[in-house]
């Protein structure tokens, strides 16, 4: 297959991003210097200013992809509920044991609340419009959708769910931190779901969730996967991202690719705008409508018009 041009470059931007995205939540910001993220992109430290400025601009898209990946994957867990049980599930993946145990891999809120708080505007602004775009989906869900009402109960949803997943990293009682999870969750979707459920959406084998460790080929596939890099930071980026995106990998399920698109782009954009879609969003509680949801068909067709 042929590159467009400065697509390489951009790849490697893309890497660094979303190897400082994960830095910055497993370790925090001061966690994410710039020697050891280039060291684990397999770079080496001298061609960090061919793609950053600064660090603060390496944090900023870290940042910004680290946002983009948690809404992904809460978009894509409302969708393969089932009608009407959109928010419950939402809720069960974000308080899950899976997501608690590995903060490099989950929501920036959480992993990084606190420490934002003390950090240059250009992040607060960052994690502001994910407060706000989180709060959106979860309007979406409540009877009547999104309006000043329910997006007061969203927001206080928002900080129940973040609150509870930080307190449950907190304490180092097993049993504490799941009563805290139960708690939240009786709160914010009504009966807690089986401590026990396999529906964790940070172990299911989608395009949104899986690490490039998990499974074989995804690395070939999720670095440009999320979009996390905006097409003003690096030449390229944008078909980049798009070839990610639309890439197949041959342990995706029928139609993954175009469930991957349609998922990633929905939330990269409201990420940017700090905004929430009124069409194609997430069904609300009681709706049979299944939005975003691709046919099998479509998929097979999209993959085998890649592969060829």
């Amino acid at each position: 297959m042929s590159r467009t041009p400065g697509s390489t470059k951009a790849e490697t931007h893309e890497r660094i991003v979303r190897t400082a995205a994960r830095a910055i939540r497993e370790h925090g910001y001061a966690g994410a210097g710039v020697a050891d993220v280039m060291k684990q992109a397999g770079l080496t430290h001298g061609g960090f200013y061919a793609h950053f400025a600064s660090r603060d601009a390496m944090l900023e898209e870290a940042l910004d992809c680290a946002a983009a990946e948690s809404r992904a994957r809460m978009i894509a867990v409302g969708e393969r509920a089932d009608p009407g049980r959109a928010l419950e599930a939402m809720v069960a993946s974000y308080l899950s044991d899976r997501h608690v145990e590995r903060p490099e891999a989950g929501c920036s809120l959480a992993a990084l609340g606190s420490e934002t708080a003390r950090q240059a505007p250009a992040l607060r602004r960052i994690a502001t419009r994910q407060v706000a775009g989180l709060a959106g989906l979860i309007a979406e869900q409540l009877a009547g959708g999104d309006t000043p009402d329910n997006r007061d109960r969203a927001l206080a949803a928002v900080a129940g769910l973040v609150g509870a997943l930080t307190l449950a990293r907190v304490v180092d009682d097993p049993a504490l931190s799941r009563a805290i999870r139960r708690a939240v969750t009786r709160s914010v979707a009504g009966e807690a779901p089986p401590p026990a459920s396999p529906a964790d959406a940070i172990d299911r084998d989608d395009a949104t969730d899986r690490d490039d460790a998990d499974l074989p080929g995804a690395a070939a596939t999720r670095p440009a996967a999320v979009g996390c890099v905006d097409p003003a930071h690096a030449p390229g980026a944008a078909a980049t991202g798009r070839a990610g995106v639309d890439s197949v990998d041959p342990a995706d399920p029928p139609g993954a690719t175009a469930t991957r698109r349609a998922v990633v782009e929905r939330a990269v954009a409201v990420d940017r705008a700090g905004s929430v879609p009124r069409a194609g969003s997430v069904p609300r509680a009681g709706s049979t409508h299944r939005a975003g949801a691709p046919s099998r068909a479509a998929g097979s067709r999209q993959g085998r018009r890649r592969r060829s």
